[in-house]
């Protein structure tokens, strides 16, 4: 988010003309390839029929050659801010870019009694990385090609409903996020953070949960636990039937 706003920032000193209007060029082209290669990406390999073969090579070649532009773009952008940076604003390519951080440092971020659920969606599955400050590298949990199909129906379903079907939506809701807590596989995740916690005598009191892609867009801190002896370390809130939800602390 921050990168989003301080990509109108423009760098401190004279600065020539001609290197703030490529800067601009290539503030404006690389998003706008990013996005056609999305698109592209999404339409290769949601694309499983073997009839439309031709289509296929077509979007292959598509995808190769906005993956090289971008590159180039990316390259362009690099050096134009190190030009930036030595002779005019040297404190100007901190606020364009983010750096990396090894996961020793993502695990100092995190205190004890916190588990982190990241999910990424690939285009052959869905992993789920579970990291917390007792373990030396994430958990990783793979699913199935199945499950990932299964998600990208849902996905369309509850889409389709919140859009034109609201009424619907509201009532079909809790059997909604019920398929979808099976879908993430969400109880297997939790059971993992339990044996994590349980093999240092520790407890979880809170999660922090990072989605990818779409899954941003639906509320994943209700989603239901269908365990009914749920550890209490989770903030569980019973509800009148015998399933519970997941409630997730604010930082």
């Amino acid at each position: 988010m921050q990168l989003l706003t301080n990509r109108d920032l423009y760098p401190k000193g004279n600065v020539p003309q001609e290197i703030i209007t490529e800067l601009d060029q290539l503030r404006r082209n690389i998003p706008s390839l990013e996005k056609q290669l999305q698109v592209v990406f999404e339409k290769l390999y949601g694309n499983r029929d073997d009839k439309q073969q031709q289509q296929r090579q077509s979007l292959e070649e598509s995808r190769k050659q906005l993956q090289q532009e971008l590159q180039q773009s990316r390259q362009q952008l690099d050096q134009v801010l190190k030009e930036i940076n030595d002779n005019y604003d040297s404190s100007f390519s901190l606020t364009q870019t983010v750096e990396t951080i090894p996961f020793r440092d993502i695990k100092s971020l995190i205190d004890q009694g916190t588990a982190m659920i990241e999910w990424y969606v690939t285009r052959d599955n869905i992993l789920t990385f579970i990291v917390t400050s007792h373990s030396q590298q994430p958990i990783v949990m793979s699913s199935s090609p199945e499950k990932l199909e299964r998600l990208e129906e849902w996905d369309k379903d509850y889409t389709n409903a919140y859009r034109n079907q609201k009424n619907q939506w509201i009532t079909n809701l809790s059997s909604r996020l019920a398929e979808l807590a099976t879908i993430l596989d969400i109880d297997n995740i939790i059971s993992e953070i339990d044996r994590i916690f349980d093999k240092v005598g520790s407890k979880c009191d809170r999660l922090i949960l990072v989605p990818h892609r779409f899954l941003h867009l639906f509320p994943l801190h209700a989603l239901p636990l269908s365990k009914g002896d749920l550890p209490k370390i989770l903030g569980l809130k019973p509800r009148p039937s015998r399933r519970r939800n997941l409630r997730i602390k604010k930082p």
